[in-house]
């Protein structure tokens, strides 16, 4: 049940920092390699990451978890806005949708790999 637990509340940080949280700088500046928009927004998901570990007593392993987060998160959303940029995916189109969800999902499974290094 911890398990699940600690995903829903990945989850909801994640929804949390991607979405409402995220300023037009951090979203402007993905696509340019090590701006700080793009690091910042990586370093607050791996900080809420960390939180969430913490929180279900996984302290000695938690800040580990949220590097690792912040790490993927940024590579993550750096690939998106490069091939989105590359691309010319606008609204409008459909694969800019598709670039949106396989985001959303390699964030996701980021979690259960996250997850499972808890469980090893």
């Amino acid at each position: 049940m911890t398990i699940l637990a600690i995903m829903a509340f990945l989850l909801i940080k994640h929804f949390a920092f991607d979405f409402p949280f995220q300023t037009q700088n951090m979203l402007s500046q993905k696509g340019s390699y090590l701006s700080s928009g793009g690091i910042h927004h990586a370093v607050f998901h791996g900080c809420g990451t960390a939180l969430v570990f913490m929180s279900f007593g996984y302290h000695e392993i938690a800040a580990t978890l949220g590097v690792i987060d912040a790490l993927v998160h940024y590579h993550i959303d750096f690939a998106k806005a490069k091939t989105n940029k590359w691309a010319s995916l606008q609204s409008n189109n459909p694969m800019f949708w598709n670039a949106i969800g396989l985001d959303q999902l390699a964030h996701s499974l980021t979690y259960v790999f996250l997850i499972y290094l808890t469980l090893i």
